[in-house]
């Protein structure tokens, strides 16, 4: 928190349970730590030592912003709030998941124009959307920027622009469910901390390491449906191409992933609490980072924070929903005749297939997840989106 000037960060129980006895020790070590660090400090209740920045700080950094296209902070002792300014955006952190706020690094440009020339978009919302999910793609494309142009270059960028429509698209469908829904990179929640110092094949939810080495993997989004102490995991599969209705592959993606996630996770066993608590870790910075660039509506996630307690210990159950697919295999065609959204539910292998006209990429990308939700319900203008009624 900012307080005269200073920048402080220490321990704190905000929004914890103390009818924890880790808790209570941990709350009296740090209160013990004062007198014991410094020799001619008495003891007082609830007295903790912290780190204090000065907020001048923020000068200096601004010339580094300044002077390069980004500049990245290792093992910062502050939180990202102290980063989070008008002036500059945060592109990328690695976060330690952990229930600490530690971060093993942070990565802010004030070249926000840059970006947006980038993604040929003037809006704050495209930026944020893209951070929120997975920040190493704005990075990635900037430096692509340098270099010239190659068909496979212009791919991936429109790949994951497509994948931030997606995203965005069922987010605001699935935003009035009564269920809460937290969208996943699944190339995030794969890669590593810095901490840990794997690389991401040897990851903690890694494919290779639990037998999975064969088959096609989705390595897009996945949705995370919390309601009560049950959890519901729904993938999402996005392809991005100029024309076509195969969606074989994205079938065979969206399902696998699904298998290998409820692989790890649902085996009431040691092990698979262990995995349990780790993926409620990941949930909880990725709901972090929404909160950060206010890409869900501020009252989405309370409810969530309530309960993370009780989830981080690993306790809940991983369960299917009847009235709900097991997976979504969504395409944005560039060719697409028609500007509406067409739907189709596989029965047998119980998966929607979607296809978004590009025109309505640019309305995903500019426009609010809450501004969307309201825009969808409108059953004069988007009448094919109420037929989804899976998704109710």
């Amino acid at each position: 928190y900012l307080e005269s000037g200073s920048f402080y960060t220490g321990f704190g129980q905000k929004n914890i349970d103390f009818d924890n006895n880790v808790v209570s020790i941990a709350s009296l070590y740090n209160q013990l730590l004062l007198a014991y660090r410094d020799k001619s400090a008495r003891y007082n209740k609830d007295i903790v030592p912290v780190l204090a920045v000065k907020d001048t700080f923020r000068d200096k950094l601004s010339k580094s912003y300044e002077s390069s296209i980004w500049t990245c902070i290792i093992d910062p002792k502050v939180t990202l709030e102290f980063f989070d300014t008008k002036d500059t955006i945060l592109i990328h952190y690695a976060d330690q998941y952990t229930n600490s706020v530690a971060y093993d690094a942070i990565t802010v440009s004030s070249h926000v124009g840059l970006y947006k020339d980038l993604l040929q978009s003037q809006s704050d919302e495209l930026i944020n959307s893209f951070n929120a999910l997975n920040g190493q793609w704005l990075l990635s494309v900037v430096k692509e920027a340098g270099k010239k142009k190659t068909a496979n270059t212009k791919k991936q960028i429109k790949e994951k622009q497509g994948i931030v429509a997606a995203y965005k698209f069922l987010s605001s469908v699935l935003l009035t469910s009564d269920i809460t829904w937290v969208p996943l990179s699944v190339g995030e929640m794969l890669r590593v901390t810095g901490n840990l110092g794997l690389e991401i094949k040897d990851n903690d939810f890694a494919a290779r390491l639990h037998n999975k080495s064969k088959g096609a993997l989705s390595d897009d989004i996945l949705f995370v449906g919390i309601k009560g102490d049950q959890l519901v995991l729904l993938p999402l599969e996005v392809k991005t191409r100029e024309k076509g209705t195969d969606f074989t592959k994205a079938v065979k993606q969206a399902k696998a992933l699904a298998d290998h996630m409820k692989r790890l996770l649902d085996p009431q066993t040691f092990k698979g609490k262990i995995y349990r608590s780790l993926f409620i870790q990941q949930i909880l910075t990725q709901v972090d980072k929404f909160e950060l660039y206010n890409v869900f509506p501020e009252l989405y996630f309370p409810n969530l924070r309530l309960k993370a307690d009780f989830l981080l210990q690993g306790d809940y159950e991983i369960c299917d929903l009847s009235n709900y697919p097991e997976g979504i295999v969504l395409a944005v065609n560039e060719g697409m005749e028609r500007s509406r959204i067409e739907s189709d539910f596989d029965e047998e292998e119980r998966i929607l297939k979607l296809r978004l006209p590009q025109g309505l990429v640019k309305i995903l990308h500019e426009e609010s997840i809450e501004k969307l939700s309201v825009k969808f319900q409108d059953k004069a203008a988007y009448p094919e989106i109420s037929k989804l009624n899976l998704l109710n």
